[in-house]
């Protein structure tokens, strides 16, 4: 499958969502590297090392032949769009916080609008009845 990609032969097309649940496997393998998970549900492992072995499994699998129906250059591609995003997006650079901020702007605005009503200077000439 890396010979066809380095090739240029892209005709073989990939569906499924197991490149983004790589993605989200590395994220949390670095994110909650030293918390234990059941491998296989038997042996106790660190995340880290579970991302690794899961990792080395895809590159190994990607060198050979292309059988199986498994895309482990999916799922390697995966692997490296979710470490990218997580070093893009990492603590207080944020989506999440730069929403929060976006959100909180925009209820400001809002509340102003909601109170430029009474903020309005009188017209002598012009009473207004929505004036305080």
């Amino acid at each position: 499958m890396v010979a066809n990609v380095l090739a240029g032969n892209l005709d073989s097309r990939t569906i499924g969502s197991s490149g983004a649940l790589f993605g989200l496997l590395l994220a949390y393998g670095i994110l909650y590297a030293d918390r234990t998970l059941l491998f296989g549900f038997l042996f106790p492992i660190k995340a880290k090392y579970f991302v690794m072995i899961l990792g080395a499994i895809s590159l190994l699998g990607s060198f050979g032949p292309s059988g199986g129906g498994v895309s482990y250059v999916a799922h390697l591609g995966g692997m490296l769009i979710g470490f990218l995003y997580l070093k893009r997006f990492r603590l207080g650079q944020g989506w999440a916080d730069s929403f929060g901020r976006q959100y909180r702007n925009w209820k400001h605005r809002r509340a102003k609008k909601h109170f430029e009503v009474y903020m309005r200077r009188r017209d002598s000439d012009r009473p207004d009845r929505w004036v305080n």
